[in-house]
């Protein structure tokens, strides 16, 4: 059964109408509206206008960097073309997976970021490594489609239907923005589900180079790292990533290039790692008090314009904080302490952590930054409804991930 097939199966939808629920990362809201897209079979008129090249335009959005004031260019399309292409790239990721190299872990099937960090640790001799890390400005917006394009081609030449509707989408440069069409240099839209599965593509000559010339390496989209013995051999490493990229009309980001020597602390995927000690990392911590920090602030506003109590304006950012870390389901706001707890082996970041929740709950008390703040106790905190992070932490190596 082709893919296109699959794309009008009912039975095709339902398994991954129960994927997304079991998975856990879709809200209830979300899942009835997909549950109704599926039972009224929208998807069949849908799926045909798609094949047949009648293709709605994305929106251009620009949604802020989590922790940065800069924006980035994300690509929404219509909600029918949004949910067909959704289950394609599932079926993609599935179909395909085999073609990527080990060494690749974005996006994949059972091998994602837990993989890429193990096998990370795995390295012998670890500490005594040099390493060089890369990270490729707006990677998802500035991908050549027209050196993509062959390669999909090669990839999907049992489902020309596919690689036509691909075709169609990545040669348009139109794109709606405030209403009005417009021309951008769009790549292969982040913010598209399809997007995911073609950047994968993309730099997969690339992984399979490492791997063939024996470096340590692993990618992540568009995060790149290498680890060798010697300081020569990280440079040659480096040079090859750099002009392989260079060569793909892509750009490393030198704000975030990073060559370490062997003891020195290095970061990957929101972990950094020091001398056998695996932590939250400053970027991702950082990330995290932005939000935590503008989730009080926002609440501060609440409570000002509804005349409500500085204890009930508590227990709401509480109540906030509490499903970010451990209760969140929504797919574009992870459950943060079952993405970080299996992996990090020390509590000092979460200690930090826990200390800014408390200091920007009793803040939502006073409405000031003052020492008596303080006057609001530990006890107090928890009577709210307090769960810390290093609590939380010890309970789980302790009593597993069901804890």
């Amino acid at each position: 059964m082709s893919l296109i097939d699959l794309l009008k199966s009912q039975s095709a939808w339902e398994n991954y109408h129960d994927y997304k629920v079991l998975k856990g990362n879709i809200t209830s809201a979300e899942e009835k509206d997909l549950f109704d897209f599926i039972s009224d079979k929208e998807y069949i008129d849908a799926v045909d206008r798609i094949v047949s090249g009648s293709i709605l335009l994305p929106e251009r959005k620009f949604i802020g960097k989590s922790g940065s004031s800069k924006k980035r260019a994300v690509f929404i399309f219509p909600r029918e073309e949004n949910f067909v292409f959704k289950l394609l790239t599932y079926l993609l990721m599935r179909e395909y997976d085999g073609i990527f190299c080990d060494n690749l872990y974005s996006f994949r099937v059972n091998n994602g970021v837990r993989n890429a960090v193990h096998s990370i640790l795995k390295i012998p001799g670890l500490n005594a490594k040099y390493a060089y890390k890369a990270d490729i400005s707006d990677y998802f917006n500035s991908i050549d489609v027209n050196l993509l394009l062959p390669e999909l081609k090669e990839i999907l030449l049992d489902e020309p239907e596919v690689f036509s509707i691909f075709e169609i989408i990545l040669l348009n440069d139109k794109c709606l923005e405030n209403g009005q069409i417009i021309t951008a240099k769009k790549g292969v839209m982040a913010g598209a589900p399809f997007s995911v599965f073609l950047a994968n593509i993309f730099l997969s000559s690339l992984d399979y180079k490492m791997k063939e010339s024996g470096f340590t390496y692993a990618r992540y989209s568009d995060d790149i790292i290498v680890f060798a013995d010697d300081y020569e051999s990280v440079l040659s490493a480096s040079t090859i990533i750099k002009e392989f990229i260079s060569g793909r009309g892509l750009k490393i980001n030198r704000d975030k290039e990073q060559f370490t020597l062997p003891c020195e602390e290095w970061s990957f995927l929101g972990f950094k790692y020091h001398n056998g000690k695996v932590d939250v990392s400053e970027v991702a911590k950082k990330k995290l008090k932005a939000k935590i920090r503008r989730r009080a602030r926002s609440i501060k506003r609440w409570q000002i314009r509804k005349d409500a109590s500085p204890e009930r304006a508590m227990r709401a950012f509480i109540k906030a904080v509490n499903r970010k870390l451990y209760y969140s389901t929504d797919v574009n706001d992870l459950n943060w302490s079952r993405w970080y707890f299996p992996i990090i082996n020390t509590d000092e970041s979460l200690r930090e952590i826990d200390a800014y929740i408390q200091y920007w709950a009793r803040f939502l008390i006073t409405g000031k930054h003052i020492k008596s703040n303080y006057n609001v106790t530990y006890f107090d905190l928890k009577e709210a409804g307090l769960i810390t992070l290093v609590n939380s932490w010890y309970k789980f190596r302790k009593n597993g991930p069901d804890s």
